[in-house]
C-alpha cells in the first residue's frame, strides 16, 4: 500500500511539474530530459518490477517477461520527446496511466480482497493472465492510437465532456473497489478513447 501511495503521489506531481515550470518561467530542455528520466524510473521500471514480483508469486518460469513493460515505456517516452503533435492528446497510453493500471493489480494481489473482488484476485494467481496483459499494455504504450488527455482546449469543449465522464466513472470505481478501481479506471479510459476515436467526436 505504501509503495502504491508513493507512486500515486509521483503521478500527481508529474501532472503538475510541467505547468508549474512554465508558470514560473523555468522550463528548459534539460528539465524536459530530466523529467523523462524520472518518468522512466517511476512509470517504467517500477511497474515492470511490480509485475516481475507478481509473476514470481505465480511460480512463473519467465518473470523477466515483465521487463517488456520497461522497454515499451522507454520507447514511448523517447517518442513523446520528439513528437510535436501530442499537445492536446496522446498517441498511445501514457506511462503514468499504464502504471496506475498495474498498481491496482499489484495492490489487490498483496492485500486482503473482499468478497466483491475475490474473483478478480483469483485471476491474478494465473501466470497466463500476465502473459496476456503484458504484451497488450506494452503495445498500447508504443502504438499511435489517439487517447484524450487533460490538456483540453476549453472546459466546455467536446474533449472536456469525455474527461468529465472519465473522472466521474473513476471516482465511482475507486469508491467501490479501492486501489483496484485504478485498474478499472484505466480500462475505462482506454475504452472511452477508442469510442472517441472511432466515433470521431
Amino acid at each position: 500500500i505504501q509503495l502504491s501511495l508513493m507512486v500515486l503521489l509521483a503521478a500527481f506531481f508529474d501532472f503538475l511539474d510541467g505547468a508549474i515550470a512554465r508558470k514560473l518561467g523555468v522550463a528548459s530542455p534539460i528539465g524536459k530530459e530530466l523529467d523523462s528520466l524520472a518518468d522512466m524510473v517511476t512509470f517504467g521500471l517500477v511497474p515492470a518490477l511490480m509485475v516481475f514480483q507478481l509473476l514470481e508469486t505465480t511460480q512463473s518460469p519467465f518473470p523477466l517477461f515483465a521487463l517488456m513493460i520497461a522497454l515499451a515505456s522507454a520507447w514511448r517516452l523517447a517518442k513523446f520527446n520528439v513528437d510535436t503533435e501530442q499537445t492536446t492528446y496522446f498517441k498511445g497510453l501514457a506511462t503514468p496511466a499504464n502504471t496506475l493500471f498495474f498498481i491496482g493489480l499489484w495492490t489487490l494481489h498483496f492485500s486482503s480482497a473482499g468478497k466483491a473482488m475475490q474473483a478478480f484476485a483469483e485471476i491474478l494467481q494465473s501466470q497466463w493472465f500476465y502473459y496476456l496483459i503484458i504484451p497488450i499494455f506494452s503495445f498500447l504504450l508504443v502504438c499511435n492510437l489517439p487517447m484524450f488527455s487533460a490538456k483540453i482546449k476549453g472546459w466546455k469543449s467536446k474533449e472536456a465532456y469525455w474527461l468529465y465522464g472519465l473522472i466521474l466513472l473513476s471516482v465511482a470505481w475507486i469508491s467501490i473497489f479501492g486501489f483496484f478501481g485504478f485498474s478499472i479506471s484505466i480500462l475505462t479510459y482506454i475504452v472511452l478513447s477508442l469510442l472517441k476515436f472511432f466515433l470521431k467526436m
